[in-house]
């Protein structure tokens, strides 16, 4: 699924001012990168319809990975680490 697919729109934390996801990256242009901090705001209505606690338990990877529909990315990088979170 492709992030536009299953985000909304971002907000900056500081000044509350929206994008879509192809508008900015990172952080708000107005605040910057120090205030600017954008939160994610998912179409959970469409993303429940792909993702759900049955395809989860299915999921045998212990990273953040197993949560692929739920992060604001289209796909999984090839070039980082293959392992990251899943900390005890």
């Amino acid at each position: 699924m492709e992030v536009a697919e299953k985000v909304t729109h971002l907000s900056c934390d500081s000044c509350a001012r929206e994008f879509t996801v192809d508008q900015v990256e990172l952080t708000c242009p107005d605040c910057g990168p120090n205030l600017g901090t954008l939160t994610v705001h998912y179409d959970y209505d469409r993303i429940k319809k792909e993702f759900n606690r049955k395809v989860l338990a299915e999921r045998a990877e212990q990273s953040h990975w197993r949560y692929l529909e739920i992060l604001p990315v289209s796909k999984r990088p090839k070039s980082l680490h293959p392992r990251v979170g899943w900390t005890p």
